[in-house]
Protein backbone atom coordinates (compact mmCIF):
# COMPACT_ATOMS: atom_id res chain seq x y z
CA UNK A 1 0.00 0.00 0.00
CA UNK A 2 3.30 2.52 1.04
CA UNK A 3 4.41 1.77 -2.16
CA UNK A 4 1.51 3.24 -3.91
CA UNK A 5 1.63 6.71 -2.06
CA UNK A 6 3.03 9.38 -4.45
CA UNK A 7 5.63 10.37 -2.03
CA UNK A 8 9.05 12.04 -2.15
CA UNK A 9 12.05 9.96 -3.07
CA UNK A 10 14.23 11.31 -0.73
CA UNK A 11 12.08 10.21 2.25
CA UNK A 12 11.38 6.92 0.81
CA UNK A 13 15.57 6.18 0.52
CA UNK A 14 15.72 7.09 4.25
CA UNK A 15 17.85 4.06 5.96
CA UNK A 16 17.97 3.44 9.67
CA UNK A 17 21.53 4.28 11.21
CA UNK A 18 23.46 0.95 11.87
CA UNK A 19 23.66 1.43 15.23
CA UNK A 20 19.86 1.53 15.65
CA UNK A 21 19.39 -1.47 13.50
CA UNK A 22 22.37 -3.61 15.32
CA UNK A 23 22.05 -2.69 19.18
CA UNK A 24 18.72 -1.57 20.43
CA UNK A 25 15.72 -2.86 18.98
CA UNK A 26 13.67 -0.34 21.09
CA UNK A 27 15.47 2.75 19.02
CA UNK A 28 14.78 0.71 15.98
CA UNK A 29 11.17 0.03 16.53
CA UNK A 30 11.05 3.95 17.30
CA UNK A 31 12.45 5.41 13.92
CA UNK A 32 10.27 2.40 12.07
CA UNK A 33 7.10 4.42 13.48
CA UNK A 34 8.64 7.71 13.11
CA UNK A 35 9.04 6.83 9.23
CA UNK A 36 5.70 5.22 9.26
CA UNK A 37 4.38 8.37 10.54
CA UNK A 38 5.99 10.84 7.61
CA UNK A 39 5.07 8.54 5.32
CA UNK A 40 1.56 8.45 6.54
CA UNK A 41 1.53 12.45 6.27
CA UNK A 42 2.84 12.65 3.08
CA UNK A 43 -0.24 10.48 2.23
CA UNK A 44 -2.04 12.88 3.62
CA UNK A 45 -0.95 15.96 2.06
CA UNK A 46 0.00 14.68 -1.03
CA UNK A 47 -2.76 16.05 -3.86
CA UNK A 48 -4.67 14.73 -6.48
CA UNK A 49 -3.43 17.33 -8.87
CA UNK A 50 -4.54 19.82 -7.18
CA UNK A 51 -3.89 21.96 -4.14
CA UNK A 52 -7.90 21.76 -2.97
CA UNK A 53 -9.98 23.77 -0.64
CA UNK A 54 -9.27 25.23 2.70
CA UNK A 55 -12.90 24.61 3.32
CA UNK A 56 -11.92 20.88 3.28
CA UNK A 57 -9.24 21.43 6.03
CA UNK A 58 -9.71 20.71 10.10
CA UNK A 59 -7.20 22.54 12.55
CA UNK A 60 -4.25 20.56 13.03
CA UNK A 61 -3.44 18.56 16.15
CA UNK A 62 -0.27 18.31 17.79
CA UNK A 63 0.05 14.95 16.92
CA UNK A 64 -0.14 16.05 13.26
CA UNK A 65 2.69 18.55 14.31
CA UNK A 66 5.00 16.20 15.27
CA UNK A 67 4.95 14.19 12.32
CA UNK A 68 4.72 16.98 9.95
CA UNK A 69 7.98 18.51 11.87
CA UNK A 70 9.94 15.61 10.71
CA UNK A 71 8.74 15.79 7.28
CA UNK A 72 9.98 19.52 7.48
CA UNK A 73 13.11 18.85 8.97
CA UNK A 74 13.89 16.00 5.96
CA UNK A 75 13.47 18.45 3.66
CA UNK A 76 15.99 21.32 4.76
CA UNK A 77 18.24 18.54 5.60
CA UNK A 78 17.75 16.78 2.05
CA UNK A 79 17.50 19.57 -0.64
CA UNK A 80 16.39 18.68 -4.26
CA UNK A 81 18.52 17.61 -6.59
CA UNK A 82 18.84 20.08 -9.92
CA UNK A 83 17.46 17.56 -12.11
CA UNK A 84 14.44 16.45 -10.23
CA UNK A 85 11.65 18.81 -11.05
CA UNK A 86 9.12 16.15 -10.20
CA UNK A 87 10.37 16.04 -6.80
CA UNK A 88 10.17 19.91 -6.34
CA UNK A 89 6.64 19.47 -7.37
CA UNK A 90 5.68 17.33 -4.99
CA UNK A 91 7.41 18.80 -2.23
CA UNK A 92 5.49 22.36 -2.63
CA UNK A 93 1.94 20.59 -3.07
CA UNK A 94 2.94 19.11 0.53
CA UNK A 95 4.00 22.58 1.71
CA UNK A 96 0.74 24.15 0.00
CA UNK A 97 -1.21 21.94 2.04
CA UNK A 98 1.00 22.90 5.52
CA UNK A 99 0.48 26.50 4.72
CA UNK A 100 -3.54 26.18 4.06
CA UNK A 101 -3.98 24.19 7.21
CA UNK A 102 -1.93 26.74 8.93
CA UNK A 103 -4.33 29.60 8.42
CA UNK A 104 -7.88 27.13 9.37
CA UNK A 105 -10.18 28.72 12.24
CA UNK A 106 -9.64 26.89 15.50
CA UNK A 107 -5.59 25.76 15.11
CA UNK A 108 -4.16 25.88 18.89
CA UNK A 109 -2.38 29.31 17.38
CA UNK A 110 -1.11 30.35 21.40
CA UNK A 111 0.62 27.13 22.06
CA UNK A 112 4.55 26.70 21.93
CA UNK A 113 3.58 24.01 19.82
CA UNK A 114 1.96 25.47 17.27
CA UNK A 115 4.43 28.38 16.89
CA UNK A 116 7.20 26.81 17.19
CA UNK A 117 5.59 24.86 14.12
CA UNK A 118 4.29 27.97 12.28
CA UNK A 119 8.31 29.00 11.83
CA UNK A 120 9.33 25.46 11.28
CA UNK A 121 6.99 25.96 7.99
CA UNK A 122 8.68 29.51 7.05
CA UNK A 123 12.49 27.53 7.55
CA UNK A 124 11.27 25.19 5.09
CA UNK A 125 10.17 27.28 2.59
CA UNK A 126 13.32 29.65 2.93
CA UNK A 127 15.60 26.55 2.83
CA UNK A 128 13.76 25.52 -0.37
CA UNK A 129 13.71 29.06 -2.18
CA UNK A 130 16.19 31.07 -0.59
CA UNK A 131 16.26 33.86 -2.73
CA UNK A 132 13.23 34.97 -1.14
CA UNK A 133 15.43 36.24 1.81
CA UNK A 134 15.24 39.98 1.36
CA UNK A 135 18.91 41.13 -0.52
CA UNK A 136 19.94 43.94 2.20
CA UNK A 137 18.22 41.92 5.49
CA UNK A 138 20.05 38.78 6.97
CA UNK A 139 18.15 35.86 8.37
CA UNK A 140 18.04 37.38 11.83
CA UNK A 141 16.43 40.40 10.12
CA UNK A 142 14.00 38.79 8.57
CA UNK A 143 12.84 35.21 10.29
CA UNK A 144 9.88 35.42 8.03
CA UNK A 145 10.57 35.93 4.77
CA UNK A 146 7.69 33.90 2.95
CA UNK A 147 5.07 35.94 5.15
CA UNK A 148 6.65 39.02 4.65
CA UNK A 149 6.63 38.43 1.05
CA UNK A 150 3.26 37.74 0.60
CA UNK A 151 2.44 41.15 2.91
CA UNK A 152 4.41 42.66 0.34
CA UNK A 153 1.66 42.27 -2.47
CA UNK A 154 -0.24 45.17 -1.96
CA UNK A 155 -4.02 43.52 -1.59
CA UNK A 156 -5.95 44.28 -4.54
CA UNK A 157 -3.54 45.37 -7.03
CA UNK A 158 -3.24 44.86 -10.30
CA UNK A 159 -0.44 46.47 -12.79
CA UNK A 160 2.17 45.74 -15.39
CA UNK A 161 5.83 44.53 -14.74
CA UNK A 162 8.23 45.00 -17.19
CA UNK A 163 11.63 43.76 -17.04
CA UNK A 164 14.28 46.13 -18.97
CA UNK A 165 18.02 45.84 -19.06
CA UNK A 166 20.07 47.62 -21.21
CA UNK A 167 19.78 45.88 -24.66
CA UNK A 168 16.16 46.43 -23.50
CA UNK A 169 15.80 49.34 -22.97
CA UNK A 170 14.72 50.79 -26.74
CA UNK A 171 11.82 48.63 -26.29
CA UNK A 172 10.90 49.45 -22.90
CA UNK A 173 10.39 53.20 -24.47
CA UNK A 174 8.24 52.04 -27.13
CA UNK A 175 6.35 49.71 -24.97
CA UNK A 176 5.48 52.22 -22.39
CA UNK A 177 4.36 54.91 -25.04
CA UNK A 178 2.32 52.23 -26.71
CA UNK A 179 0.67 51.73 -23.05
CA UNK A 180 0.55 54.70 -22.26
CA UNK A 181 -0.22 57.31 -25.27
CA UNK A 182 -1.72 55.12 -27.69
CA UNK A 183 -4.29 52.41 -25.31
CA UNK A 184 -4.35 54.63 -23.01
CA UNK A 185 -3.84 52.20 -20.70
CA UNK A 186 -4.16 53.10 -16.94
CA UNK A 187 -2.50 50.22 -15.17
CA UNK A 188 0.62 51.03 -12.89
CA UNK A 189 3.69 49.54 -14.33
CA UNK A 190 6.86 48.29 -12.89
CA UNK A 191 10.34 48.62 -14.71
CA UNK A 192 12.60 45.91 -12.74
CA UNK A 193 15.85 45.47 -13.26
CA UNK A 194 18.47 43.36 -11.07
CA UNK A 195 21.16 46.26 -10.46
CA UNK A 196 23.14 48.77 -11.82
CA UNK A 197 24.72 46.57 -14.53
CA UNK A 198 21.75 45.16 -15.31
CA UNK A 199 19.63 48.69 -16.25
CA UNK A 200 22.23 51.78 -14.84
CA UNK A 201 21.77 55.09 -13.33
CA UNK A 202 21.72 57.00 -17.00
CA UNK A 203 19.30 54.20 -18.26
CA UNK A 204 16.77 54.53 -15.56
CA UNK A 205 17.02 58.56 -16.05
CA UNK A 206 16.51 58.67 -19.03
CA UNK A 207 13.44 56.80 -19.07
CA UNK A 208 12.52 59.10 -16.21
CA UNK A 209 13.08 61.95 -18.18
CA UNK A 210 11.03 60.72 -21.05
CA UNK A 211 7.64 59.74 -19.16
CA UNK A 212 8.40 63.29 -18.09
CA UNK A 213 8.18 64.65 -21.25
CA UNK A 214 5.23 62.63 -22.22
CA UNK A 215 3.08 63.10 -19.12
CA UNK A 216 3.59 59.71 -18.53
CA UNK A 217 2.82 58.66 -14.64
CA UNK A 218 2.02 55.76 -12.45
CA UNK A 219 5.79 53.69 -13.49
CA UNK A 220 8.41 52.79 -10.74
CA UNK A 221 11.77 51.18 -10.95
CA UNK A 222 12.32 48.18 -8.59
CA UNK A 223 15.68 46.54 -7.95
CA UNK A 224 15.30 42.85 -7.93
CA UNK A 225 18.54 42.58 -5.79
CA UNK A 226 17.25 44.37 -3.41
CA UNK A 227 14.04 42.80 -2.90
CA UNK A 228 15.40 38.85 -3.39
CA UNK A 229 18.72 37.53 -2.37
CA UNK A 230 21.20 37.47 -5.49
CA UNK A 231 23.54 34.80 -4.40
CA UNK A 232 21.63 31.54 -6.05
CA UNK A 233 20.03 33.92 -8.70
CA UNK A 234 23.11 35.74 -10.37
CA UNK A 235 21.23 38.08 -11.99
CA UNK A 236 22.88 41.12 -10.88
CA UNK A 237 25.60 41.10 -13.90
CA UNK A 238 23.23 41.35 -16.66
CA UNK A 239 24.01 38.92 -18.50
CA UNK A 240 20.69 36.91 -17.53
CA UNK A 241 18.33 37.43 -20.45
CA UNK A 242 15.52 35.58 -19.34
CA UNK A 243 16.04 34.43 -15.40
CA UNK A 244 14.77 37.96 -14.94
CA UNK A 245 11.19 37.44 -16.09
CA UNK A 246 10.23 34.90 -13.00
CA UNK A 247 11.65 36.46 -10.74
CA UNK A 248 10.31 39.86 -11.73
CA UNK A 249 6.47 38.03 -11.26
CA UNK A 250 7.71 37.30 -8.00
CA UNK A 251 8.88 40.09 -6.53
CA UNK A 252 5.92 42.90 -7.82
CA UNK A 253 4.25 44.59 -5.33
CA UNK A 254 0.87 43.60 -7.71
CA UNK A 255 -1.25 40.99 -6.37
CA UNK A 256 -2.65 40.66 -10.25
CA UNK A 257 0.51 40.86 -12.77
CA UNK A 258 0.75 41.33 -16.20
CA UNK A 259 4.71 40.46 -17.07
CA UNK A 260 5.45 41.73 -20.54
CA UNK A 261 8.42 41.62 -22.15
CA UNK A 262 9.73 44.90 -23.43
CA UNK A 263 9.69 43.88 -26.91
CA UNK A 264 5.75 42.87 -26.82
CA UNK A 265 3.30 45.24 -28.39
CA UNK A 266 -0.13 45.44 -27.34
CA UNK A 267 -3.00 46.56 -30.24
CA UNK A 268 -5.54 46.55 -27.25
CA UNK A 269 -5.34 47.54 -23.45
CA UNK A 270 -3.83 44.98 -21.51
CA UNK A 271 -6.49 45.08 -18.29
CA UNK A 272 -9.07 43.63 -20.68
CA UNK A 273 -7.15 40.05 -19.65
CA UNK A 274 -7.83 40.89 -16.17
CA UNK A 275 -11.25 42.35 -16.95
CA UNK A 276 -12.95 39.55 -19.29
CA UNK A 277 -10.62 36.69 -20.05
CA UNK A 278 -12.71 33.86 -18.33
CA UNK A 279 -9.98 31.23 -18.19
CA UNK A 280 -8.03 33.60 -16.17
CA UNK A 281 -10.81 34.51 -14.05
CA UNK A 282 -11.04 30.69 -13.16
CA UNK A 283 -7.57 29.45 -12.59
CA UNK A 284 -6.03 32.55 -11.89
CA UNK A 285 -3.25 31.98 -14.46
CA UNK A 286 -3.42 32.76 -18.43
CA UNK A 287 -0.36 31.76 -21.17
CA UNK A 288 0.06 31.87 -24.43
CA UNK A 289 0.76 29.21 -26.89
CA UNK A 290 3.76 29.74 -29.32
CA UNK A 291 3.76 28.68 -32.77
CA UNK A 292 2.71 25.37 -34.09
CA UNK A 293 6.71 24.98 -35.40
CA UNK A 294 9.60 22.62 -35.30
CA UNK A 295 7.41 18.87 -35.57
CA UNK A 296 9.42 16.17 -34.83
CA UNK A 297 13.12 18.39 -34.27
CA UNK A 298 12.72 18.53 -30.16
CA UNK A 299 12.35 14.55 -29.19
CA UNK A 300 15.08 15.81 -26.58
CA UNK A 301 12.62 18.11 -25.06
CA UNK A 302 9.75 15.68 -24.84
CA UNK A 303 11.10 13.10 -23.64
CA UNK A 304 12.48 15.97 -20.78
CA UNK A 305 9.05 16.94 -19.90
CA UNK A 306 7.67 13.69 -19.67
CA UNK A 307 10.47 12.28 -17.51
CA UNK A 308 9.69 14.70 -14.88
CA UNK A 309 6.12 13.80 -14.79
CA UNK A 310 6.96 10.33 -14.61
CA UNK A 311 5.29 10.43 -10.71
CA UNK A 312 2.78 12.77 -11.58
CA UNK A 313 -0.93 12.38 -12.81
CA UNK A 314 -0.58 14.78 -15.69
CA UNK A 315 -3.50 17.58 -16.15
CA UNK A 316 -5.77 17.54 -18.07
CA UNK A 317 -4.39 20.86 -20.15
CA UNK A 318 -1.36 18.74 -20.83
CA UNK A 319 -3.15 15.79 -21.72
CA UNK A 320 -4.67 17.93 -24.65
CA UNK A 321 -1.48 19.80 -25.39
CA UNK A 322 -1.16 20.34 -28.96
CA UNK A 323 2.58 20.39 -28.89
CA UNK A 324 2.37 16.83 -27.10
CA UNK A 325 0.45 15.28 -28.96
CA UNK A 326 2.07 16.25 -32.59
CA UNK A 327 5.75 16.77 -31.33
CA UNK A 328 5.96 20.11 -32.02
CA UNK A 329 8.78 22.20 -30.90
CA UNK A 330 7.62 24.85 -27.87
CA UNK A 331 4.15 25.40 -26.00
CA UNK A 332 4.72 28.29 -24.76
CA UNK A 333 5.55 32.14 -25.26
CA UNK A 334 6.65 34.06 -22.55
CA UNK A 335 6.45 37.35 -24.11
CA UNK A 336 3.19 37.93 -21.83
CA UNK A 337 2.52 35.88 -18.52
CA UNK A 338 -0.33 37.00 -16.58
CA UNK A 339 -0.62 35.66 -12.63
CA UNK A 340 -2.75 36.60 -9.53
CA UNK A 341 -0.59 35.75 -6.92
CA UNK A 342 -3.05 36.42 -4.17
CA UNK A 343 -4.32 32.70 -5.13
CA UNK A 344 -1.62 30.37 -3.18
CA UNK A 345 -1.64 27.93 -5.10
CA UNK A 346 -1.00 30.30 -8.13
CA UNK A 347 2.02 31.60 -5.95
CA UNK A 348 3.63 28.17 -5.18
CA UNK A 349 3.47 27.42 -8.91
CA UNK A 350 5.48 30.41 -9.58
CA UNK A 351 8.44 29.71 -6.78
CA UNK A 352 8.42 26.08 -8.90
CA UNK A 353 9.32 28.19 -12.02
CA UNK A 354 11.56 30.84 -10.01
CA UNK A 355 13.70 27.65 -8.67
CA UNK A 356 13.82 26.18 -12.34
CA UNK A 357 15.80 29.35 -13.07
CA UNK A 358 17.95 30.15 -10.13
CA UNK A 359 21.49 29.88 -11.78
CA UNK A 360 22.96 26.51 -11.22
CA UNK A 361 19.23 24.54 -11.77
CA UNK A 362 19.43 26.78 -15.27
CA UNK A 363 22.58 26.17 -16.79
CA UNK A 364 22.76 22.81 -16.18
CA UNK A 365 19.37 21.71 -16.80
CA UNK A 366 16.43 24.15 -17.73
CA UNK A 367 18.13 25.86 -20.41
CA UNK A 368 19.80 22.96 -22.05
CA UNK A 369 16.49 21.36 -22.13
CA UNK A 370 14.12 24.19 -23.29
CA UNK A 371 14.33 27.74 -24.74
CA UNK A 372 15.17 30.29 -21.85
CA UNK A 373 12.49 30.75 -19.19
CA UNK A 374 9.67 30.37 -21.73
CA UNK A 375 8.36 26.60 -20.33
CA UNK A 376 9.09 26.90 -17.08
CA UNK A 377 5.96 28.35 -16.04
CA UNK A 378 3.45 26.24 -17.17
CA UNK A 379 5.23 23.46 -16.00
CA UNK A 380 6.36 24.67 -12.70
CA UNK A 381 2.19 24.61 -12.38
CA UNK A 382 1.97 21.58 -13.74
CA UNK A 383 4.12 19.50 -11.31
CA UNK A 384 2.76 21.67 -8.47
CA UNK A 385 -0.63 20.66 -8.89
CA UNK A 386 -2.26 23.82 -9.84
CA UNK A 387 -4.93 24.18 -12.54
CA UNK A 388 -3.61 26.82 -14.81
CA UNK A 389 -4.91 28.73 -18.32
CA UNK A 390 -3.53 28.97 -22.06
CA UNK A 391 -5.30 30.78 -24.22
CA UNK A 392 -6.84 28.69 -26.90
CA UNK A 393 -5.19 29.43 -30.00
CA UNK A 394 -1.81 28.80 -30.86
CA UNK A 395 0.60 31.47 -31.76
CA UNK A 396 -0.11 32.75 -35.10
CA UNK A 397 2.14 35.25 -37.11
CA UNK A 398 2.40 39.09 -38.71
CA UNK A 399 3.70 39.62 -41.79
CA UNK A 400 3.41 39.56 -45.75
CA UNK A 401 1.43 37.23 -47.40
CA UNK A 402 2.53 34.80 -50.13
CA UNK A 403 1.35 32.16 -52.60
CA UNK A 404 2.35 28.84 -52.94
CA UNK A 405 0.84 25.90 -54.94
CA UNK A 406 0.79 22.63 -52.78
CA UNK A 407 -1.12 19.12 -54.58
CA UNK A 408 -2.30 21.71 -57.00
CA UNK A 409 -3.52 24.09 -54.53
CA UNK A 410 -3.02 26.88 -54.56
CA UNK A 411 -2.49 28.85 -50.49
CA UNK A 412 -1.68 31.50 -49.02
CA UNK A 413 0.92 31.63 -46.91
CA UNK A 414 1.70 34.28 -44.70
CA UNK A 415 6.05 35.12 -43.99
CA UNK A 416 7.26 37.46 -40.54
CA UNK A 417 9.20 37.39 -37.72
CA UNK A 418 6.66 38.25 -34.79
CA UNK A 419 3.81 36.14 -33.07
CA UNK A 420 0.20 37.22 -32.96
CA UNK A 421 -1.97 36.69 -30.27
CA UNK A 422 -5.74 37.02 -30.16
CA UNK A 423 -7.95 38.10 -27.37
CA UNK A 424 -11.46 35.44 -26.69
CA UNK A 425 -12.95 36.80 -29.58
CA UNK A 426 -10.37 35.92 -32.20
CA UNK A 427 -9.00 39.62 -32.49
CA UNK A 428 -5.39 40.64 -32.33
CA UNK A 429 -4.27 41.30 -28.60
CA UNK A 430 -0.47 42.05 -28.86
CA UNK A 431 2.43 40.08 -30.95
CA UNK A 432 6.19 40.40 -29.63
CA UNK A 433 9.18 41.03 -31.65
CA UNK A 434 8.94 44.83 -31.34
CA UNK A 435 7.96 47.27 -33.95
CA UNK A 436 11.38 46.64 -35.84
CA UNK A 437 11.25 44.38 -38.96
CA UNK A 438 13.58 41.51 -37.16
CA UNK A 439 15.08 42.02 -33.94
CA UNK A 440 17.11 39.41 -34.43
CA UNK A 441 19.62 40.81 -36.77
CA UNK A 442 21.26 43.94 -36.35
CA UNK A 443 19.94 45.20 -39.66
CA UNK A 444 16.63 44.22 -39.07
CA UNK A 445 16.72 46.13 -35.73
CA UNK A 446 17.79 49.40 -37.68
CA UNK A 447 14.44 49.28 -39.54
CA UNK A 448 10.95 49.87 -38.35
CA UNK A 449 7.94 47.09 -39.42
CA UNK A 450 7.20 47.99 -42.82
CA UNK A 451 3.14 47.89 -42.16
CA UNK A 452 2.26 47.73 -46.17
CA UNK A 453 -1.22 46.90 -47.82
CA UNK A 454 -0.11 43.62 -48.44
CA UNK A 455 0.26 43.31 -44.59
CA UNK A 456 -1.30 39.77 -42.75
CA UNK A 457 -1.96 37.98 -39.69
CA UNK A 458 -2.72 34.57 -39.73
CA UNK A 459 -4.00 31.99 -37.35
CA UNK A 460 -4.27 28.20 -37.14
CA UNK A 461 -1.07 27.35 -39.49
CA UNK A 462 1.64 25.17 -38.87
CA UNK A 463 5.28 26.93 -39.22
CA UNK A 464 6.61 25.93 -42.18
CA UNK A 465 10.59 26.51 -42.39
CA UNK A 466 12.49 29.73 -43.27
CA UNK A 467 12.07 32.55 -46.17
CA UNK A 468 14.54 34.88 -46.69
CA UNK A 469 15.42 34.87 -42.92
CA UNK A 470 12.00 34.64 -41.98
CA UNK A 471 9.29 32.65 -40.75
CA UNK A 472 6.82 31.54 -42.81
CA UNK A 473 3.31 29.85 -41.65
CA UNK A 474 1.65 27.22 -43.86
CA UNK A 475 -1.79 25.65 -44.37
CA UNK A 476 -3.07 28.56 -42.30
CA UNK A 477 -7.53 28.61 -41.71
CA UNK A 478 -7.65 32.48 -41.34
CA UNK A 479 -5.62 35.23 -42.91
CA UNK A 480 -7.02 39.09 -42.34
CA UNK A 481 -5.25 42.20 -43.12
CA UNK A 482 -3.34 43.70 -40.53
CA UNK A 483 -4.97 47.13 -39.84
CA UNK A 484 -2.79 48.90 -37.08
Amino acid sequence: MLSSMSLPRTIIRLRIPRQARYKDFNIKSLILLCILGILWTCKLTSFLHHVGSASTLKPITEYEIKEISLVARHFIKVPVSEDDFGEMGRRIQIITKWLMQIGVEGNPITTNAFLEYDALVEKTITSIFPFIQRGTESPSQNPTPFANLRKSFVPGSRGIVIPTGIKAFRYTCHLTLNLRSILKSTLPIQIIYAGNSDLPPQYRSALQSLFSIYNIEAIDFLDLTKILDDTTLQLSDGSSKWAVKPFALLASTFEQVILADSDAIFLQPPEIILDTHAAYAETGTLFFHDRLIGKKLYRYRHEFWRWQMKDHTPSRTFRKSQVMNENFGQEQDSGVVVLDKSRLGVLMGLLHACWQNTYVVREIITYRNTHGDKETYWLGMELSGVEYSFAEKYGGIIGGHVWNVTDGIRREDVCGSVIAHVDEKGELLWFNGGLVRKKSDSEGMRTFMDVKEDMRWALDGIGGGIDGGMNVMRRVWRVERLGI
